[in-house]
């Protein structure tokens, strides 16, 4: 099954403070496959954070509820930071971590 661009850009904008719609759908233009791959990885990333929240999760009940609050934010800050494009070579994360010309 094939997910389409609006499906994988489908989530709750307002909770990411520098999310811009009209850039996302910019960075689906410039980087095509490379991406929406990204954004597939965002997904599952809010899934599993989901999965963690859902009361019926076993794992749930083995942590802490500090401890899954923590890895629930972590999950969609993560996820957040996919759907910005700051792993792209346009984005602020993608610059830090290349290497500086010898």
């Amino acid at each position: 099954m094939e997910l389409f661009d609006s499906e994988l850009l489908d989530f709750n904008a307002r909770n990411i403070l520098d999310y811009d719609d009209a850039r996302a759908h910019a960075a689906l233009e410039e980087f095509g496959d490379a991406f929406r791959y990204q954004l597939v990885a965002a997904l599952h990333l809010d899934g599993w954070a989901d999965r963690l929240e859902d009361d019926d999760n076993q794992v749930r009940n083995t942590l802490d509820p500090v401890e899954i609050r923590g890895w629930v934010t972590s999950l969609r800050n993560i996820a957040a930071t996919i759907r910005m494009g700051q792993y792209l070579p346009v984005g602020d994360a993608y610059e830090q971590v290349q290497r500086p010309e010898p």
